[in-house]
């Protein structure tokens, strides 16, 4: 989870067109001394290398852009609900995968992420949610898989209004029990 928060900040520089690989090493730094638990053959050194090569590889892709990333990147949403409460959420970012305008959703994994069957990445919650909270129905997620060869995966779905709805009705129904057991 550090590494990843790290990784986010390195995109983000990324995206200003800053020292995306320096910023990551900065941010990753802050981590080099405490007492982590690394699965397999995972060490502070290897993470923050493997981090530098999705970085060149993701750059090399070119597949995503962002307009005014000051702007567009951890971006708050606020959704009013019915019963006067609201709903406060983040989201990566709001850019471009391959042309098209999307909602995109960071991730680092030690695995990559499963594409089968069809149209499993349109079942995520939180892609669900975040196309809910911004009214945005085309979504990706963009797979930073940390491996022994990188590699970056770019997951897309179409989020229906019948899921935004159904997830609406989540949250309210949630909301509701939530306040009925405070009191």
């Amino acid at each position: 989870m550090l590494f990843g928060r790290a990784f986010e900040q390195a995109l983000a520089a990324l995206f200003r067109r800053e020292d995306a690989a320096a910023m990551l090493f900065e941010q990753w730094a802050s981590c080099k001394d405490l007492a982590l638990v690394y699965s397999n053959r995972d060490t502070w050194n290897s993470m923050l290398q493997q981090g530098v090569q999705l970085l060149e590889r993701f750059t090399q892709d070119g597949r995503v852009k962002i307009r005014r990333p000051r702007n567009h990147q951890q971006i708050q949403f606020t959704h009013r609900l019915s019963a006067g409460n609201s709903f406060v959420g983040f989201v990566d970012a709001i850019g471009e995968l391959d042309g098209t305008d999307c909602v995109l959703e960071w991730k680092t994994s030690s695995a990559r992420y499963p594409t089968e069957p069809e149209g499993i990445v349109a079942l995520d919650p939180q892609l669900i949610c975040y196309s809910w909270m911004t009214g945005i129905n085309q979504v990706a997620q963009v797979v930073f898989v940390r491996k022994r060869l990188v590699e970056v995966q770019y997951l897309r779905a179409t989020i229906s209004d019948e899921q935004r709805q159904e997830f609406q009705t989540l949250v309210e129904d949630t909301v509701a029990k939530a306040f009925l057991l405070i009191l």
